[in-house]
């Protein structure tokens, strides 16, 4: 893959066709200069307007988002930690129903239905997991903590 003089890539500007077409529409008067020259200018310039109009930059909008004010970044990262380690020691059978349960809210039925076992297993499943969780004496340390 081409690359331009900042080293990346230059493919989704050069299939653009309209660097191309500037170098084509100068070519009677670049014979006699250094065509090279111009048409990596014509391709860095195109890159150049390519970055800016992307639209990266901040909307103005009259709403503000309703997002909770984090304070304490710290102990949330904490605490997830602790839950993804906690739920690391279950079966995937076990994560995959308390995920369906309580985190997408489903009911054991239609947990029954998704992984395609009877509702008996999900019920069973699902007391073997939670009383894992219980007797995880780090995960409900770090909970109490925070």
């Amino acid at each position: 893959m081409p690359t331009c003089s900042a080293g990346i890539a230059a493919e989704p500007r050069i299939s653009s066709r309209v660097p191309w077409f500037k170098v084509y529409l100068a070519w009677p008067r670049l014979r006699s200069g250094d065509p090279e020259a111009y048409a990596r200018t014509i391709i860095t310039h195109a890159n150049t307007d390519w970055w800016r109009r992307k639209p990266w930059r901040e909307i103005s909008t009259d709403a503000l988002p309703d997002r909770p004010m984090v304070t304490d970044i710290a102990g949330d990262l904490a605490r997830r930690d602790a839950v993804v380690r906690a739920l690391a020691v279950l079966t995937p059978r076990e994560r995959a129903v308390l995920v369906l349960r309580y985190f997408y809210d489903l009911q054991e039925v239609d947990i029954a239905a998704e992984l395609g076992c009877a509702l008996g297993t999900v019920k069973s499943t699902a007391a073997r997991a939670k009383a894992k969780l219980k007797a995880d004496v780090n995960l409900e340390r770090e909970v109490s903590r925070t």
